[in-house]
């Protein structure tokens, strides 16, 4: 038999001690006045970060309550970045170039993709006819028959209900103000402002205002529309119809009921 080679012996180390609690404690914890410092840095870091936060948020709906009187009121299912967007970008420019750029963007995706909400939305059904010859117009660039079309299907769809010879503007009011939800509050202000604005009483003896129900649908006005008087008037009908859908809304919205009368 081969002899086994001689294998070096290892060497055994010597255990030691296991530690103290109190020798753990002196090699792991750190003074106290030490800690107590970093707590109060990372509180105060903590704390003005959520003051900024809560700022900026403040900012963009302070902002937003505007959007209704201008024409253009808040979508329901805008997210932070389109509110962020919009806002930053009014901080140094016109409200109507703001927005439509912000619909035109991407060739006009956020156009198509209104249009197409709306031709799926049952409680649309039955405009969905018009608003199909609408954007076919709009491709065309055949503004002046849109308008009157739009102005139209926007006060038809405040009427989700039967009822009396009800104005549109009390009609909007009497819906915003049966919310109970912050946010659907704050959507439905500038749903009432832009209503305010489009429906308010006129003098036709007096100069036309812009874009007003009653000097289009009486057939007063002598405006050359162009594709940013459709646009908002597509997003005002996008915004009524998805408020009216939101799970906040807390109204009732039977879909296919006939219209009131407006004014």
């Amino acid at each position: 038999m081969r002899q086994q080679a001689n294998l070096p012996q290892q060497r055994t180390r010597p255990k030691r001690a296991p530690l103290s609690g109190r020798s753990v404690m002196r090699r792991s914890v750190l003074p106290v006045d030490v800690l107590w410092d970093a707590i109060r840095a990372g509180a105060a870091q903590l704390a003005a970060g959520i003051g900024a936060f809560v700022q900026r948020v403040d900012h963009l709906l302070s902002e937003a309550a505007r959007f209704g009187e201008r024409g253009w009121p808040l979508h329901p299912e805008w997210d932070s970045a389109d509110l962020a967007s919009l806002v930053d970008a009014l901080a140094g420019g016109e409200f109507d170039a703001v927005f439509l750029q912000f619909y035109e963007a991407d060739d006009g995706a956020r156009i198509q993709s209104a249009f197409a909400a709306l031709a799926a939305s049952e409680s649309m059904s039955r405009w969905r006819l018009s608003l199909l010859q609408a954007e076919e117009a709009m491709d065309r660039q055949h503004y002046a028959i849109i308008v009157p079309a739009l102005i139209s299907i926007l006060e038809g769809r405040v009427f989700f209900e039967p009822t009396g010879p009800t104005a549109v503007k009390d009609r909007v009011r009497a819906i915003a103000g049966a919310q109970a939800d912050d946010f659907s509050r704050l959507v439905w202000q500038t749903i009432v402002d832009y209503f305010n604005a489009l429906f308010a009483s006129v003098d036709f003896r007096k100069d036309e205002p812009h874009c007003n129900r009653h000097w289009v649908l009486h057939g007063r006005s002598s405006v050359p529309w162009q594709r940013g008087d459709v646009v908002r008037l597509l997003h005002g009908i996008y915004t009524i119809d998805s408020a009216l859908r939101s799970p906040h809304n807390t109204t009732q919205q039977p879909t296919g009921a006939p219209s009131g009368a407006g004014g």
